[in-house]
């Protein structure tokens, strides 16, 4: 589960954005590496194709950071209002009561809590302790299929709306070095489609999180009504 999950939500929309940051970083090695690499041995060993490597692996776990710690904590302000937790309160519209009432029995039976009353009103501590109860749901249904593949899209889409970021930066960096004549026409036309890529999701950001997100919460919940 975890390498099928890294794999495709965290490396592949590292990979797919990859192209304006190597770009950059390529140029800005053939600028500054006869400065710092005077061997044949150096070169070979902090040449391009491992600089490019370590750049990849290193920007794979920046973009989650990004998109973790920053859209998903924006779009759901620190967890309050993620779906899962919007779901459980007593108020809410999205979730039958019925299919509520069932998972505060399954709950209780469970973890030996319970959801909060409406009658303590909609408070970010309720919202915290609905966080809380779906923390222990999550690690109690693991990871089946299903939830497995809902839980993938909606790490794809946040980790490459979090890679989007550095993908402006380095596509706004390639074009003024386009304008310096250091880089070729193709990689100037490259960085100005990410760049309008990159801008549109992020800023579809929000609602992007926001739907990916009612899709997991809804197979969560199904999954662990239905888990035994």
């Amino acid at each position: 589960m975890f390498k099928e999950y890294s794999l495709k939500a965290r490396l592949i929309p590292t990979i797919l954005t990859a192209p304006p940051i190597l770009i950059l970083g390529n140029a800005l090695f053939d600028m500054q590496s006869s400065q710092w690499l005077d061997s044949d041995m150096m070169i070979s060993l902090f040449g391009k194709g491992s600089a490019s490597t370590a750049l990849v692996f290193f920007m794979t776990q920046v973009n989650r950071l990004i998109g973790l710690e920053i859209f998903q904590r924006w779009a759901a302000k620190d967890e309050l209002d993620l779906p899962t937790t919007r779901f459980l309160l007593e108020g809410n519209v999205e979730m039958s009561r019925s299919q509520r009432a069932d998972i505060n029995q399954k709950i209780q039976r469970d973890f030996q809590v319970s959801l909060l009353s409406e009658i303590h009103g909609d408070t970010p501590i309720i919202r915290r302790h609905n966080a809380d109860i779906v923390g222990r749901i999550r690690n109690f249904v693991g990871s089946p299929p299903k939830l497995l593949q809902y839980n993938i899209e909606y790490g794809f889409f946040r980790n490459l709306i979090g890679a989007s970021v550095p993908a402006i930066m380095a596509s706004l960096g390639n074009i003024y070095l386009y304008g310096q004549g250091l880089l070729p026409i193709w990689a100037y036309e490259l960085s100005i489609a990410y760049a309008i890529c990159a801008g549109t999701l992020i800023s579809l950001a929000k609602p992007i999180i926001q739907r990916l997100g009612v899709m997991y919460a809804r197979m969560l919940f199904l999954a662990y009504l239905a888990k035994t």
